[in-house]
């Protein structure tokens, strides 16, 4: 895992000095567990209540330049949608980085060179059983120039985890928390904290739905985390496009860690979603909404008998540019729903108007009834989609 920490520069370049012509190499380095496997990390090292035991690590120079390089311990925290994520070094050690003899060193290591560094890991008598993660840091002792940047410097830092398993029952168990709609710089997004109740690192994975007064899906999110470890919280993120219909909705989510088969849910919790508020004074944003429109809707039958329907529409994006979306038809024959018919996937929709038009014949083709439709239009970003517009076509088919 590589940790790019930015920092201000120097008071000579914040005065304006030209960065150098050509940029001095970057150093790279790696820190390695030393045991019996080879994964280089430390995974589920056995140590009762009581005991200590001996672990090592490597450091090597994997570059043609020399590095000063600082080694220190840190809590291990879980990011946003899970994942490693190294405390700060000055804040007060969690278990199990309490439990880890490391203190703070500096290396020098010459081009290619590696060097071996033991220390050693006690468990209390008193720990309860379960797994426990501390994080082992290697990062450049001095900042370094970032090419064609006069305004930033940077570390550069290589991490790995230490993995405790002091033995006992195992249970893993997570709980997930209230839901947050946020909105920053005109952008919203729903948070969902997920806490680890359990004594064991989960990865909950599953899917979350937005239903509408109607009762309507009009969002659907495929939630995959990364690590949440034993006592630590994250919190999922799901952002929306700025097309998102406001209004209330009702929230689900269907959790599950496939490792362990231990889930959670939230089962029709309320949430508003609403116009951004302004940081400074938690008003509502001055600008209207961004509109997202369907008009023009045509469904325009051709031959006789009919061979195919001409469905038109003009989408008029408000918004930012939606790089993928989807128009589905929702086609109904005497009232019933026969399919919902794909016109366009991974259809741009630029700022501004556009014009659409796609052909439609049915699946089994045209049989005696009358059609109607719905077009439908959702926008599609990673394992989201969000249903911008369902809108009814005037248009009717009628086939003797």
């Amino acid at each position: 895992m590589v940790i790019c920490i930015l920092a201000f520069p120097s008071t000579s370049l914040a005065q304006g000095a030209s960065p150098a012509a050509t940029p001095p190499p970057v150093p790279t380095f790696s820190i390695r567990a030393i045991n019996d496997s080879d994964i280089g990390y430390f995974d589920d090292i056995r140590i009762t209540p009581g005991a200590s035991t001996t672990l090592s690590v490597e450091i090597k120079n994997t570059g043609d330049i020399p590095v000063a390089l600082s080694i220190f311990k840190v809590n291990a925290l879980s990011g946003m949608n899970g994942g490693f994520l190294a405390g700060d070094p000055d804040d007060p050690p969690l278990d199990p980085t309490g439990w880890i003899d490391f203190p703070e060193q500096e290396i020098q290591l010459a081009a290619g060179e590696a060097k071996d560094i033991s220390f050693t890991a006690t468990v209390p008598e008193n720990a309860s059983p379960g797994q426990y993660i501390s994080g082992l840091i290697a990062k450049t002792s001095n900042s370094l120039e970032i090419p064609g940047s006069t305004v930033f410097r940077q570390y550069l830092a290589t991490a790995i985890t230490i993995g405790i398993l002091v033995p006992g029952e195992i249970a893993p168990s997570f709980e997930p928390g209230q839901p947050q709609v946020l909105g920053d710089a005109g952008t919203l997004r729903i948070d969902i904290p997920v806490i680890n109740t359990g004594n064991y690192l989960v990865r909950p994975a599953g899917e979350l739905t937005l239903t509408d007064t109607q009762g309507q899906v009009v969002l659907r999110s495929q939630i995959d985390m990364g690590s949440i470890y034993a006592g630590r919280d994250s919190a999922f993120e799901i952002v929306l496009p700025d097309q998102m219909p406001l209004g209330d909705y009702k929230l689900n989510a269907s959790l599950a860690d496939p490792e362990s088969g231990a889930t959670a849910e939230l089962v029709d919790v309320p949430i508003a979603i609403e116009v951004p508020m302004k940081p400074a004074d938690a008003t509502p944003a001055a600008q209207a909404a961004p509109v997202f429109s369907v008009t023009n809707v045509r469904a325009t039958p051709y031959g006789d008998p009919v061979q195919y329907a001409d469905i038109t529409a003009t989408i008029v994006n408000n918004g930012s540019n939606i790089a993928t979306a989807n128009v589905i038809l929702n086609v109904q024959r005497n009232g019933e729903e026969i399919e919902r018919y794909p016109l366009s996937r991974n259809q741009a929709l630029p700022v501004g108007e556009t014009a659409f038009s796609q052909r439609y014949v049915p699946a089994d083709g045209w049989k005696t009834g009358e059609y109607t439709f719905q077009l439908v239009i959702s926008s599609v970003s990673g394992g989201t989609e969000v249903i911008l517009s369902t809108t009814d076509v005037e248009d009717t088919i009628a086939v003797p």
